[in-house]
């Protein structure tokens, strides 16, 4: 049988089923609340096998419900991607093909090649 995890205090759980009252049964704060009280319930592990969620994952709920505030769980936005690296396999090319290449060459390269302005065109 699996150990008890010590973040998964009656009051952290009491708090989940508080918010869970509050927000209503859908959206993914609602799915953080329900997977954090199904872990006290029938433990951290039984609960990321079953709904395929990792460990960390659920950890990282835990904690962030730790704190009181339900807006903790809320997904942040990811940094969005560089243009360049859907570019990055033929720049990594011409670094392999001239080892010597300064950067203002590779600038202009890209540039030409890509049409991409870069702040140091």
């Amino acid at each position: 049988m699996s150990q008890i995890s010590k973040l998964l205090t009656d009051e952290i759980v009491q708090h989940a089923e508080a918010g869970l009252k509050k927000l209503g049964k859908y959206g993914t704060i609602a799915f953080k609340l329900r997977m954090i009280i199904a872990a006290k319930k029938h433990s951290i592990s039984t609960v990321c096998e079953i709904h395929d969620i990792s460990r960390t994952s659920l950890t990282k709920w835990i904690k962030q419900l730790q704190s009181g505030k339900f807006s903790d769980l809320v997904n942040k936005p990811k940094k969005p991607r560089s243009v360049l690296t859907y570019y990055i396999d033929t720049i990594k090319e011409w670094i392999k093909e001239d080892s010597n290449i300064i950067a203002k060459d590779l600038v202009i390269r890209i540039k030409e090649q890509f049409g991409i302005k870069t702040r140091h065109c």
